[in-house]
């Protein structure tokens, strides 16, 4: 028992103190980015006031646009406070499987796989998809992997044709 404390506690403590180091640093590039409330630097009290309250506003603002926004929630039911939650899952859902598909290349030893042009075409794949193709759902995730291997566009035609 006394081992696996002291392993949870090695393994958590370290992203415990950068998640509250990164708030720390956030919190002083605001104030020292923030002209009025760096004005208010000859006055302590006024100073630190002023700088708690901007990274408070800061920090609130972030997670009512990123997670729930407690005045969507009063207008229209505690449900509809999570939907700055389901946007954000939608934007960054793509980035989150770019990233993992350079990972994976990375972890098998490929480089430069220009992960940039594969997410950008599979985005605009997924929007023609999504306004005009009458298929499933597989053309279009697809649809990026075509960007660089041409040799697919034939297999992915030929069942959009078969389906059609």
């Amino acid at each position: 028992m006394k081992i696996s404390v002291a392993k949870f506690r090695d393994v958590t403590l370290l992203p415990f103190l950068a998640f509250i180091f990164a708030f720390f640093i956030g919190g002083v590039l605001i104030v020292l980015s923030d002209a009025v409330v760096m004005g208010q630097i000859s006055s302590p009290g006024k100073f630190l006031t002023s700088a708690g309250a901007k990274i408070g506003n800061s920090y609130l603002a972030i997670f009512q646009g990123s997670i729930f926004d407690i005045n969507l929630a009063r207008d229209s039911g505690i449900l509809n406070g999570f939907y700055p939650l389901s946007e954000t899952i939608v934007t960054s859902t793509p980035l989150i499987l770019c990233g993992l598909s350079v990972a994976l290349a990375f972890r098998s030893g490929l480089f430069n796989i220009g992960a940039q042009g594969q997410f950008i075409f599979w985005r605009n794949w997924c929007f023609l998809y999504r306004f005009s193709l009458p298929t499933n759902s597989s053309i279009a995730c697809n649809g990026g992997n075509s960007w660089w291997d041409p040799a697919r566009w034939n297999f992915w035609r030929n069942c959009w044709l078969a389906q059609s």
